[in-house]
């Protein structure tokens, strides 16, 4: 019965090549464009979702009101933030702060000005990156260390082997030779990181600079917090308000007090949602637009259904055509469920 169904569908193909080329080349030109948007929306929705227990990891964002200006929207946090969270929530395993510097950086006749994050040695215990060289837990554990990625270690070294070598940088703090501690796997394109380089942020380098990590109305570092198993984060963004004014200490603005807990609103944003949901200054990469993304979703869902129906009403206009096929099936003793199918 196959090959008889088979030989039928192809004598009717032949025998109405116009229709057929329109009906097949309608539906197959609203799947393809479907699948093209489907898979679109499947990539915007699938960024840091590969990170391991990227469900507990949370940025913290600052917003500022003040009077007569528009909010001031950042996706860095103060400084200070970072520990005064640790102290006041136990819900929180561990968190890690970075930001980006530009040095120059030499090996050999090599001189390139990069960009490597400075971060808090639990950087990679918070966000856990595939390491392809070295240890991801000690990797940070001295100030000299540095970790590159695979495509900074081609660029230096070529195929030779990166951890144990050394690479001089010079900050607009100082001279430093960083030691290779580790190598870090590309990226893939489906996240909000950007990381060629990371090195063990020290504080004291930045003593001369306080803005970067010790006021409350500087956002400088990206901000990270992995709560314990099971920890509930809607008690602490409930409490953030109230953790304000407990911990940002007022400053003095022309000679008088200025309460910064009144204009500043820290928040808590899913590391699944940066990508679409994140909004403010700053940002490692280009945030993608949750509006456009669900735009598209409903749009390949329209052109599928109408694709669907074109095929559909063609296909109904055209069986009176095939009526002598389906008596003649009928008098052989065909089933009412074979002819349909």
């Amino acid at each position: 019965m196959i090959k008889n169904y088979m030989t039928v569908a192809v004598r009717f193909l032949v025998a109405h090549r116009l229709y057929a080329a329109i009906n097949i080349a309608g539906l197959a030109v609203g799947l393809a464009a479907s699948l093209l948007l489907a898979l679109f929306v499947v990539e915007e929705l699938s960024y840091d979702r590969w990170i391991p227990e990227g469900e507990r990891v949370y940025r913290m964002h600052a917003r500022f009101d003040i009077p007569g200006r528009e909010p001031l929207l950042a996706v860095s946090a103060p400084g200070p933030a970072r520990a005064a969270m640790e102290k006041e929530y136990p819900e929180i395993e561990v968190s890690a702060r970075m930001f980006p510097a530009r040095p120059v950086v030499t090996r050999g006749a090599d001189t390139f000005i990069e960009e490597i994050l400075m971060a808090d040695p639990t950087l990679f215990v918070v966000l856990k990156l595939p390491f392809v060289a070295g240890n991801a837990a000690t990797a940070l554990a001295a100030d000299s260390n540095i970790v590159i990625s695979e495509r900074m270690a081609r660029k230096y070294f070529g195929d030779k082997p990166a951890v144990g070598e050394t690479l001089s940088a010079e900050f607009r703090w100082g001279q430093r030779e960083l030691r290779i501690a580790g190598i870090l796997k590309d990226l893939p394109a489906n996240t909000h990181l950007k990381v060629e380089a990371v090195a063990r942020l020290n504080e004291q380098d930045l003593k001369d600079s306080p803005w970067v990590l010790e006021r409350w109305t500087s956002v400088n570092t990206y901000t990270y917090y992995k709560l314990r198993a099971g920890a509930d984060v809607s008690r602490i963004v409930r409490d953030l308000p109230a953790f304000e004014e407990r911990n940002v200490p007022d400053e003095k603005v022309g000679g008088e007090d200025f309460k910064v807990a009144d204009f500043l609103a820290l928040s808590l944003i899913p590391l699944a949602d940066l990508h679409l949901d994140a909004r403010g200054l700053g940002d490692l990469k280009p945030p993608g637009d949750q509006i456009m993304v669900m735009a598209l979703a409903a749009i390949a869902v329209l052109i599928l259904v109408i694709a669907g129906i074109n095929f559909t009403n063609l296909s109904t206009a055209r069986a009176s055509l095939r009526a002598r096929e389906v008596a003649m099936r009928k008098v052989l003793g065909a089933h009412r469920g074979r002819l349909i199918s």
